[in-house]
């Protein structure tokens, strides 16, 4: 069997649903894969050898023509998902791309403060993104194939190719295993990775931080990917240590340098995040950390709570759960104890990359 797969940014998303996968498939010679780093070179040759062609996210009418062109000449093709597309949040800095219309700005009472997005204006292109929704919708219909990170963006895309299949993502353990986490730091730091999309989960949670900076004054924040200023917030931020985000390749390192004591995983009890993967569960899991989180999606599919992690949805849970977290070693050591073994059991790259293995396969042999 042999898979060629487009591959050409660094980001998350190809790292954890193409890169990793298709590099441990050839690893454990389960399949051979050819990556293709650079989106416009020429892989005419690479396409002939091979049984297989696997990207992601990406549509035109470019697109569509090239699928049939490779079915016409007996390849099959797969297309990977693992984010709801039809449901961007504005806040997410690719609304201006796949955005389908204006959005207005509104405070906490509803108050008009402007528009968040207009059309014509900071590269949103309504008219445009509509057509590449149509795009999408027409790939997903044309392939052979749509691997889905989770069941959710199962069940919605399977409304459009009946071989629509849930692949799980999988962590390498390897690559993310750290030595017990028992810094003897002077600070107890708090760990939250967290894009831009994320605007909603931190105007929520700030109230909790404020809390918990009056609680306990040797706490610091760490936040990963923004600082949150931009959110109305009364934080001390002589307490807040803010990282940029680096490459994909770099991003357990950083993590691993941070040294941090609790991981967060705030979500919105949105059909978006519930269509999430808890890659942030899995991360902090391999760091020796505990994991407190939303009790929504992922995390409420694949978390035990009190056992491998702590699930809460108030402001009060927040805190209290936190709390707990901070004062109690032994909660903290246990949590993140079973929460490796869980990971190692169940999201281990080197279990879930069989699966993988397993759709080709059956994509290969559907007629």
């Amino acid at each position: 069997m042999k898979i060629l797969a487009a591959a050409s940014d660094n980001g998350a998303c190809t790292g954890y649903r193409i890169r990793e996968p298709l590099n441990r498939l050839k690893k454990l010679g389960l399949a051979q894969t050819i990556l293709i780093e650079n989106a416009h070179q020429d892989f005419t040759k690479e396409l002939l050898l091979s049984d297989i062609f696997m990207f992601g996210r990406a549509a035109s009418g470019t697109i569509i023509d090239q699928i049939d062109k490779m079915h016409s000449i007996g390849k099959k093709v797969v297309f990977d998902l693992d984010d709801n597309i039809f449901e961007v949040s504005p806040y997410s800095q690719h609304y201006n791309r796949l955005g389908i219309m204006p959005i207005e700005s509104l405070d906490d009472d509803n108050t008009h403060l402007g528009m968040m997005w207009e059309d014509g204006k900071d590269g949103l292109d309504v008219k445009s993104n509509r057509q590449f929704q149509m795009y999408f919708i027409q790939v997903l219909r044309n392939v052979d194939a749509v691997t889905c990170a989770t069941k959710p963006l199962q069940e919605l895309y399977s409304r459009f190719n009946r071989n629509a299949v849930h692949v799980p993502s999988g962590i390498d353990v390897g690559l993310w295993k750290t030595d017990k986490n028992d810094s003897q730091n002077k600070h107890f730091r708090i760990l939250w990775t967290g894009a831009a999309n994320h605007y909603s989960d931190a105007k929520n949670m700030m109230p909790v931080f404020e809390e918990i900076q009056k609680k306990y004054k040797n706490v610091r924040l760490a936040f990963v990917g923004n600082d949150w200023r931009m959110v109305k917030n009364n934080l001390d931020y002589s307490r807040v240590d803010v990282y940029p985000w680096v490459s994909y390749e770099a991003y357990p390192y950083l993590l691993k340098t941070i040294k941090a004591d609790i991981g967060i995983a705030p979500i919105q009890m949105t059909h978006f995040d519930d269509c999430r993967s808890a890659a942030k569960w899995w991360e902090y899991s391999c760091l020796n950390m505990p994991t407190i989180a939303t009790n929504h999606g992922p995390y409420k599919r694949e978390m035990n709570n009190g056992k491998t992690g702590l699930l809460v949805q108030t402001d009060k849970e927040w805190v209290s759960g936190l709390s707990a977290l901070i004062e109690d070693k032994a909660l903290r050591t246990d949590l993140a104890a079973e929460a490796l073994k869980d990971v190692k059991q169940n999201h281990n790259l080197d279990y879930t990359c069989d699966k993988w293995a397993e759709t080709f396969q059956k994509t290969l042999e559907e007629k």
